[in-house]
């Protein structure tokens, strides 16, 4: 007699079978010279393939500090934030989260090559960045 597996088990391995496809495996950073340079944020996304939301401002990333320019303001114009010192650990890049001492907002590289690269942060989402 055929035995079959009991539906319950088939519908658990076909989550894990879609949850498994949909990861997205980031990319560690060894050290600041990886991300290192002059970055224009393009657009931002709160998953990998879904819509897009544009963005405009400039990330400078060098010297153990991120600067951000260019950010856009509610009503109108744009505004800079002084740089903020950085740190590399676990293959992340580790932001400091203004007023909120020992917080920080860890990003980490989804995608990267010479000219682009996509971070990652959960209260940040998706970031598609183009080297300035």
């Amino acid at each position: 007699m055929k035995k079959s597996l009991p539906i319950s088990l088939i519908n658990a391995m076909f989550i894990f079978g879609l949850f498994a496809s949909l990861a997205v495996a980031a990319v560690g950073i060894k050290n600041e010279s990886e991300i290192a340079g002059s970055w224009l944020l393009e657009s931002a996304a709160a998953k990998l393939g879904g819509p897009k939301v544009s963005r405009g401002e400039t990330w400078i990333i060098g010297n153990g500090q991120l600067e951000k320019t260019g950010l856009i303001m509610a009503r109108s114009g744009t505004y800079d934030v002084p740089p903020v010192p950085i740190k590399i650990e676990s293959g992340k890049m580790l932001v400091p989260v203004i007023g909120r001492p020992g917080k920080f907002t860890e990003f980490e590289v989804i995608e990267k090559n010479a000219d682009s690269m996509v971070l990652y942060a959960k209260s940040e989402g998706y970031l598609f960045f183009k080297q300035k």
